[in-house]
This record gives C-alpha cells, structure tokens and sequence, in this order.
C-alpha cells in the first residue's frame, strides 16, 4: 500500500528536492537525501505514523545516490551506508568513530552516533565530479558511479578512482546514473 509521510521542508522552490531514499529491510529506519545537500531520516509519532525529519544540512551540494545495508556489526545501529553528491560531499552511516571522518560531533558538537558523517572521500579533482549513485555488497565493498563517466571503488577503507578505459564507451552520453552490483566482479551502471 503506497502511503505520504509528510517533510514540511523539502521541495523545489527551498532547493531541497529529494534525490534518493534508502530504506531498512524492515521499514523501521530510512533516510532521504536532496539538492542543496538537505537530509531527512523516517521518524515515527507516539501513534505510530511516518514522518520525515530534516536533520540539517551535513553537505554543501547536491546530494544525489544513497544506499544502506544491513550491518549485525554496528555498534550503535544496525546499518552502514553511504551517499554521495560532489566528491567533497560524500558521507557514511556512522556507529562508532572510525578515523578519516570528521564525525557525529562537527560544527557544534551536538550530534551522537549513529549519525550521518561527512567524510573525506579521497576522490578529489580538479573537476569536482558529481557522483550519482552508490551501491554496497558489504562494508568492504562499495561502487559509485557520476558525471563524466566517473566510477570508484569502496574497500572498507577508502574510495579510488577506477580508470577511464574501464567502462565500456556509453554512447548515450558522458554521466553514469545507476549502479547495482550483482557480485564484487559482476554488476550493471547505466547512463
């Protein structure tokens, strides 16, 4: 059954469009990622009914790919994740305070894991790419995909750039919109 759960602050005109949702196999924890940055995760009332909360902008551009998975391992929730946006707006679900992050407690300090975390991608360029779409095997094993044919690769430790000549030539056009991963050698990215 498809059913509204209200976000009183996102839309086109606020520059807070959503881009992505990422949903826990069981419904009970979600997140939504939008232009501008903005970040909402699925909260429930005293009676039970959906809304989504706006949990600030953590990121300074456009947030476009989102995926989580389950994590039996997390400390303090029960999921690892990513989204992505510009290279420099990349994030994970943090459960603990793992190094390479700027962490749960950036900026004023009032936020505790689990949290969203910026994090330092490592993908760096003078191009600023924007990725597109992330998808995780397992915590060690993440793609995403972007603009200019763009495509890295997640190791459980940091992101590197997968060279150009590996993606087939896409005559459709130059960005990657889609990537979904069958195994960590076989998988399908559209554009």
């Amino acid at each position: 059954t498809w059913r509204t759960a209200a976000a009183s602050s996102w839309n086109s005109d606020n520059g807070h469009g959503p881009n992505a949702v990422s949903l826990a196999p069981d419904g009970s924890w979600g997140t939504i990622v939008c232009d501008g940055g903005g970040l909402y995760d699925l909260q429930f009332d005293n009676a039970g009914t959906p809304y989504w909360r706006d949990l600030g902008l953590i990121g300074l551009n456009n947030t476009y790919g989102l995926h989580v998975i389950a994590d039996p391992t997390g400390v303090r929730a029960p999921y690892y994740g990513w989204y992505v946006g510009l290279t420099t707006d990349f994030a994970f679900y943090q459960t603990n305070t793992p190094p390479n992050d700027r962490g749960c407690n950036e900026g004023a300090g009032t936020r505790t894991s689990p949290c969203w975390a910026t994090a330092i991608s490592g993908l760096f360029n003078a191009a600023n790419t924007y990725y597109r779409s992330v998808y995780l095997l397992n915590k060690n094993d993440g793609w995403a995909v972007g603009d200019g044919k763009a495509m890295a690769h997640w190791d459980g430790s940091q992101w590197t750039v997968i060279p150009a000549g590996a993606m087939p030539d896409i005559a459709t056009g130059p960005t990657i919109y889609s990537v979904r991963m069958l195994s960590n050698r076989s998988g399908w990215a559209v554009g």
